[in-house]
Parts: structure tokens; C-alpha cells; sequence
């Protein structure tokens, strides 16, 4: 995906870090080149497009690549901001995927039932929650999770018809630093690895690996 992230501050700079080693293309915007610099500071440093300006403001939106972009995730510290910029990308620029990062819970009702935007509650959930709202419209059967300052991602595939009726132990993750996690049955319920379950039609094998 190619993913802008408005607000380079903590939360916004472990986005991209996070993001750039799932392999998405990642642009940055924030008000502050200071904020900017800190990307230098990453480990692996930062590849992508770092854009100093105005976020509200449509040129500027515009040269941080927003026209290419399949998702948007305002992060800046100011709420009324973020809803800005996600409006501006959902209506004027027509970004399908837009997440926005707010302190006060109750604006997220009202932003989700009367905008359609897909809102964070700061006081509630940080990157994690974030990272889960910009990929999970991607692919349902990918998803992130964050355990202190690391990242796990699980991946849902398909058992194969080989692979029907025979137990999970037998399968092989597809490479090297991921492992076979569970499996997710067809009727939603999951049962972990260690249960030693049987593969059936229409399971999910479910694999993990850390991302950072």
C-alpha cells in the first residue's frame, strides 16, 4: 500500500516505522521539519517522502503524494486537524482507506456515524489501534498487533486440499522467522497450535511472525 502519515510524533514515527517493514510505501507530513528530522533516527533510517507544511491545506496535501495514496492516517496532536484531514482526503482527494487519531471519545460517534471516518481514540489506543484501522481494510486476513515495542503479524491462509484431514503439525510455515500459530475455523472459533487440531475444509492456518 502507499500510505501517507500526517503527524510525525511519537505515535506517527511508529507507524511509519512499523508500516516500512511490512513493506508499504510510506510519505510523511507534519508542520514541523524538526519533527521531520527524527526520522533520521530510525532503525532502518526512513526511505520514503518526508513533506514539511500545512496539512489542512490542499497543495501541500498534494506534494506529500496524497493523489497516490490508498490510505491516509492523520496523527498530529491537534483533534479538530486530524478530522480536518481526513475529510479533506476522504471528499476532495477520494482516499478510500482514512483513519484519524482523536483525544476526546466522544467526537468518535459522531465522526464515525455522520462522516463515515474510521476513528482512533487516543486516550483509548495509540499505534496499535491505528496500525489494525489502516490494514485491515487491505486484507482481512492480515493483521498487526503491538506487545511493548515490538510487532507481530498474523497471517490467515487458506489450508490447502492437500492438506484436509491432516493434522497442523504437519504443516510447514512458508519461511524463514514465522511460525504456525493455530487455525481458524470456518464458523470463527480459533484453536492454537498446541491443541494439535485437524485441518478441515474451509480452515485458515494461522502463521506469525515478528515484524520489528
Amino acid at each position: 500500500m502507499n500510505i501517507l502519515i500526517v503527524g510525525c510524533g511519537r505515535v506517527g514515527r511508529r507507524l511509519v516505522h512499523v508500516l516500512e517493514r511490512l513493506g508499504h510505501d510510506v510519505s510523511v507530513l507534519d508542520e514541523d521539519a524538526a519533527n521531520l528530522a527524527l526520522l533520521n533516527e530510525l532503525e532502518p533510517p526512513f526511505s520514503g517522502m518526508a513533506v514539511a507544511g500545512v496539512p489542512i491545506d490542499g497543495d501541500v496535501l498534494r506534494s506529500a503524494g496524497i493523489e497516490a495514496c490508498d490510505a491516509v492516517a492523520a496523527v498530529t496532536k491537534d483533534d479538530n486537524i486530524n478530522l480536518m484531514v481526513a475529510q479533506i482526503a476522504r471528499e476532495l482527494f477520494g482516499v478510500k482507506h482514512v483513519i484519524a487519531r482523536v483525544a476526546e471519545p466522544s467526537r468518535k460517534e459522531v465522526y464515525t456515524e455522520r462522516f463515515g471516518l474510521r476513528i482512533v481514540c487516543g486516550t483509548n489506543l495509540t499505534a496499535q489501534g491505528l496500525l489494525a484501522g489502516i490494514l485491515q481494510e487491505e486484507d482481512d486476513e492480515d493483521q498487526c498487533v503491538m506487545f511493548g515495542s515490538s510487532t507481530a503479524n498474523f497471517s490467515a491462509v487458506p489450508a490447502a486440499k492437500h492438506q484436509w484431514n491432516r493434522p497442523l503439525s504437519s504443516v510447514q510455515p512458508p519461511r524463514a522467522g514465522m511460525m504456525v500459530f493455530g487455525v481458524l475455523r470456518a464458523n470463527g472459533t480459533m484453536e492454537l497450535a498446541n491443541t494439535q487440531p485437524t485441518l478441515h475444509v474451509d480452515d485458515k492456518i494461522l502463521f506469525a511472525e515478528l515484524a520489528d
